[in-house]
């Protein structure tokens, strides 16, 4: 019986490592009521620039407040589950922006 070679993508090796390490990967999609879809991560990005979710007063005014946005995205999309929190959304959100050139 030969052994066959699985060529894998480097994001299909990425998502093993995170699944090996016992985290929880960002979520691609998800549909809402309205039939908008979308990921995890561009979801956090269009709160941190909401006025809703940011701070509102103090030396941060005006800031995203990521434990805010953690919040949201742990009801949204992990069932109330504290799966994410603000400082693995603040990675999150640095990463996305430096993709996007913002």
């Amino acid at each position: 019986m030969a052994i066959r070679k699985v060529q894998l993508t480097m994001e299909e090796l990425s998502l093993l490592g995170v699944l090996g390490r016992g985290r929880i990967p960002w979520i691609r999609r998800k549909s809402f009521s309205d039939r908008s879809r979308l990921a995890e991560r561009e979801y956090a990005y269009n709160m941190s620039l909401s006025n809703k979710y940011s701070f509102k007063d103090g030396g941060m005014k005006g800031k995203p407040d990521y434990q805010l946005i953690a919040d949201e995205i742990n009801r949204v999309y992990h069932l109330g589950n504290n799966v994410r929190d603000r400082y693995s959304v603040r990675n999150a959100l640095y990463k996305y922006r430096k993709k996007l050139g913002v």
